[in-house]
């Protein structure tokens, strides 16, 4: 028997499905399989009221119409799922991609910043003239390495480039525990600066922690390495200036006298002890045992007196 019947219904009984909501980026699972739900709901409605017109028509439903209605709702319940399975994985994909991009850029930011401030980096966006401060008193620290040329005859290549990478990454440590600014490195010499921060913090005192520390290191990393290490390490403190120059290769650097002493210091040191300016033994001699040498005659800058800094009292 044919079934002829039109789909007929109230206003007030039967409300028409809502729209699908707009998905969110980075919604769970459970989010998009609450949308599929709706869907199904929606869905299921018109099913339920299709299903109660046949039974109003034809109050004995034949086993092939409830069979068939029972596969259609089967059918549309899985349907929705794997829609919802595929909204939620496409959604997971573009979380993880976004998330390593992130990554990539966190990265990428902080290796500039190791090398240029941020303060630098937002003036050097303004363009103009050179990026230049000046400092009224910071500590100026050089560190070389003795013996590093004979050293550098009895190991392969690649040995002293991984024993350079060492010392110099757990200097860089020792610099970050201490409040100490690495500048850079030049060859087997290691130059940091204290004070910059404007943190009214002591910088001689800073830079002497830093120094007492890495002749500590040295020993530690001699003895590791299972060759000899020795620091020749100069200090002094003054004014100086900083700043970038250049738009290739952008590095914070700095200039004047109290840079030229300190690596003066440093040149005419002994391994293994930390020469300290004059300047430098007066902002260290209430807190730290510091043994006079005497007056040395260092190149373009002239006589100058010299300590030992040997710890603290």
């Amino acid at each position: 028997m044919e079934l002829g019947f039109s789909f007929i219904a109230r206003p007030s009984s039967i409300s028409p499905p809502e729209p699908d909501r707009e998905l969110q980026p980075r919604v769970g699972f459970h989010r998009a399989l609450g949308i599929g739900a709706d869907v199904y709901r929606s869905r299921r409605d018109c099913v339920q009221i299709a299903h109660a017109i046949l039974v109003w028509r034809q109050p004995t439903l034949s086993p092939t119409l409830a069979s068939s209605y029972c596969f259609n709702e089967v059918c549309l319940f899985m349907v929705v799922c794997w829609i919802a399975y595929r909204r939620e994985s496409m959604l997971r994909d573009e979380f993880v991609r976004e998330q390593s991009f992130a990554d990539e850029r966190d990265g990428l930011k902080a290796q500039l910043l190791s090398l240029v401030s941020l303060d630098a980096i937002e003036r050097a966006k303004k363009g103009g003239a050179g990026i230049a401060d000046a400092y009224g008193e910071v500590t100026v620290i050089f560190c070389d390495l003795a013996g590093f040329t004979s050293l550098a005859e009895r190991i392969a290549p690649v040995h002293l480039v991984e024993l350079l990478n060492d010392v110099f990454s757990a200097l860089d440590q020792l610099a970050h525990a201490c409040h100490v600014e690495k500048v850079k490195t030049i060859g087997d010499a290691y130059m940091a600066i204290s004070g910059t921060a404007n943190d009214h913090r002591n910088s001689a005192e800073d830079a002497a922690e830093f120094a007492l520390q890495v002749s500590a290191q040295a020993i530690r990393l001699a003895e590791a390495f299972g060759h000899p290490l020795a620091f020749r390490i100069g200090m002094h403190t003054g004014s100086l200036i900083g700043g970038v120059v250049g738009r290739q290769k952008m590095t914070h650097d700095y200039w004047g006298r109290t840079v030229n002493l300190a690596s003066r210091l440093e040149s005419s040191g002994v391994p293994g002890k930390i020469q300290v300016s004059e300047a430098t033994f007066w902002r260290l001699s209430n807190k730290y045992d510091l043994e006079k040498r005497g007056p040395l005659e260092l190149k373009g800058i002239g006589t100058t007196e010299t300590y030992f800094l040997l710890g603290r009292n």
